[in-house]
């Protein structure tokens, strides 16, 4: 749950900032903006491969690699200068950052007793929606009164974050909650 509250908090520092640095860092028009944002299409379609590698290989291993790749493209897309470098920033992040959120669900559901599992859900919700809103508020803070790129490298320490918990601490079970 750390992990995924660190997640969280990660995204939540950058997700609200991406359009403003865009358009007044970066310097990309509104129509360029537009066309990297509806490529956000693409992450739903990468979820079902997503899900069929996460029985294959281990959820646990695919989370760690989606947290380790996803967490260097937010700096990626903070040094862009270009529409095509935050184009290829905004695609990397996309295609290395979908996994995390279902298969962490699944996961959960897996390590989870059903006996427990709607109180285990309840405090989950409430520590991302915690996480969610002291992200958005530190992101706002450092992006308009410190550095626009700091909530940029604020994510990519959180995630390296994340990922130690990960590889510490979470371990599939070897039989799953049903």
């Amino acid at each position: 749950m750390l992990s995924y509250a660190l997640i969280a908090f990660a995204n939540a520092t950058v997700g609200p900032y991406y359009l403003l640095y865009a358009i007044s860092i970066i310097g990309l028009t509104p129509m360029e903006w537009a066309l990297i944002a509806s490529l956000q299409f693409l992450g739903a379609t990468l979820k079902v491969p997503g899900g069929w590698l996460s029985d294959k290989f281990g959820k646990r291993k695919i989370m760690i690699l989606s947290v380790l790749t996803c967490a260097p493209f937010t700096i990626l897309f903070a040094l862009s200068r270009s529409f095509f470098q935050a184009l290829t920033a905004s695609i990397l992040l996309i295609v290395t950052g979908i996994h995390f959120a279902p298969v962490y669900q699944a996961l959960q559901a897996d390590l989870t007793p059903r006996t427990t599992r709607g109180r285990i859900m309840s405090l989950w919700q409430i520590s991302s929606s915690l996480s969610t809103a002291s992200g958005t508020l530190l992101g706002g803070f450092l992006f308009q009164t410190v550095d626009p790129t700091l909530p940029f490298y604020l994510f990519t320490a959180a995630e390296l974050i994340g990922a130690f918990f990960l590889i510490s601490f979470v371990r599939e079970p070897e039989r799953k909650e049903i």
